[in-house]
């Protein structure tokens, strides 16, 4: 995986995006219904039953796992 910053964004039915990243630059097509996230610090208020999340974990010595991050997926209109 590579972590990478969105440079520019052009065009409307389908978007393409320029990604910047350390060593180089990718062009990205979008399709319209593909959903672009922000990622943005909040409270666990938003933790309750049936929100949808992302959960990355990590392997514990004994077996078990422990959330690392834990991302609630809120659904926003287009041009929201």
């Amino acid at each position: 995986m590579t972590n990478g910053a969105v440079n520019t964004v052009a065009g409307s039915e389908i978007r393409t995006l320029l990604i910047q990243y350390q060593g180089g630059v990718q062009k990205i097509e979008v399709s319209p219904d593909t959903p672009i996230i922000t990622v943005v610090v909040a409270d666990a208020s938003l933790l309750k039953p049936g929100a949808t999340v992302a959960i990355v974990s990590a392997d514990l010595t004994d077996g078990d796992d422990r959330a690392r991050i834990v991302d609630a997926i809120l659904r926003l209109t287009r041009g929201t």
